[in-house]
C-alpha cells in the first residue's frame, strides 16, 4: 500500500523524519466498477458497520485505484453517514497481484458470503470480464488469455494447443469459490425469477431453495384465456370443460413446445381441419 508521506520535526536534532499516515479527506470518492460487482452489505450488517465506526472511529483506511474506491465502499458510506472523515489509501501492484484478485481475496476471506452469492458475484464478474476484454473470434466471448491476466490465475492446462471449449466462467467460478453449475442455476432464476435473484443475492433466501420454487413455478400451468374456454363451448359438449381442460394439460405436459393450452387448443384444431381426430378423448382417460 502507499500511503500519504508526511515530514515531521525529530525530537534529536531538529532533523527531520519521515511518517505515513492514511490521507484525510470529506468529499466521498467514485466505487470502482471492480468493487460494484460485489455482493452489497444486508440492512443489518451495515448498521453494525456503522456503530462501530461511530464508535471506534475508521480503523481500517479505504483503499483507492484509478482514483476511485476499490475497496471500502461500505465504509465510506457509513462515514458519510456519519458525518466522519474519510481515510483513504493508494493501491500498489505487488507480487502479481491484480486489481482484480486483490478485490475478491478481501472480501472472499473477510464477508460470509452464500453460495448463492457467490454466483451472483461470478456472473457479474464475468460479465465485467467479458466488456474488458471482448473476444475477437467468439460474439459474446471473452479474451481467455487477457482475462486469466486480469483474474491473477492461470489458465486450465486443457486449453494450451487444444481446441476445448472454455467459458469465461470456467476462469471466474473457482476463483470465488462456486461451482458453475450453481452459476448456470442462478442464471436460470435472473431470467425465470427476477424476484427470487434478488432474495438470493440479499443472502436471504437458499439458492438451492430459490431453484426449487422457480421448478415448480415453471411447471404451473397458466390459466386459460377466454378465448380457449369459447373454442371449448364450440367444440365439445356442455359441462365438460373442466374434464376437457384436464386433458388438454396432459397433452400440454407431454409436448414441452406446445407451452400453453392456448396452444395445444390451436394444435388440435389444427388437427381436425386436417381430418385428424383429436387426441383428447383417448381409451383409458379418466372421465
Amino acid at each position: 500500500m502507499v500511503t500519504k508521506k508526511l515530514i515531521t520535526p525529530s525530537r534529536r536534532g531538529g532533523k527531520p523524519q519521515h511518517t505515513t499516515r492514511p490521507a484525510v479527506r470529506m468529499k466521498p470518492y467514485p466505487v470502482h466498477a471492480l468493487a460494484r460487482v460485489v455482493p452489497a452489505m444486508s440492512p443489518a450488517d451495515f448498521e453494525d458497520l456503522k456503530r462501530h465506526i461511530r464508535e471506534h472511529g475508521l480503523v481500517c483506511p479505504i483503499t483507492l485505484h484509478e482514483g476511485k474506491v476499490l475497496d471500502g465502499a461500505h465504509r465510506q458510506q457509513a462515514c458519510v453517514e456519519l458525518g466522519l472523515p474519510l481515510k483513504t489509501e493508494v493501491w500498489q501492484q505487488s507480487d502479481g497481484m491484480t486489481p482484480a484478485a486483490y478485490v475478491l481475496g478481501m472480501n472472499l476471506t473477510r464477508r460470509h458470503l452464500t453460495v448463492g452469492q457467490r454466483a451472483d458475484l461470478a456472473l457479474k464478474l464475468a460479465a465485467d470480464v467479458q466488456r474488458r476484454f471482448p473476444s475477437h473470434r467468439k460474439r459474446g466471448g471473452a479474451d481467455l488469455q487477457k482475462a486469466a491476466q486480469h483474474l491473477g490465475v492461470k489458465l486450465p492446462p486443457k486449453t494450451r494447443g487444444k481446441k476445448v471449449k472454455v467459458d469465461v466462467l470456467d476462469l471466474v467460478a473457482p476463483t470465488v469459490h462456486v461451482s458453475p453449475q450453481s452459476v448456470e442455476n442462478y442464471r436460470a432464476l435472473t431470467k425465470d425469477a427476477p424476484d427470487l435473484a434478488k432474495q438470493v443475492a440479499a443472502g436471504t433466501l437458499a439458492l438451492d431453495a430459490a431453484s426449487k420454487q422457480r421448478r415448480r413455478q415453471k411447471s404451473v400451468a397458466p390459466a386459460p384465456s377466454p378465448a380457449v374456454f369459447r373454442t371449448l363451448k364450440l367444440v365439445f359438449p356442455q359441462n365438460q370443460y373442466e374434464h376437457v381442460l384436464r386433458r388438454l394439460d396432459r397433452v400440454r405436459k407431454a409436448v414441452p413446445e406446445l407451452k400453453t393450452t392456448g396452444n395445444v387448443v390451436l394444435h388440435l384444431l389444427t388437427q381436425w381441419e386436417k381430418g385428424q381426430a383429436p387426441a383428447v378423448a383417448g381409451e383409458g382417460d379418466a372421465k
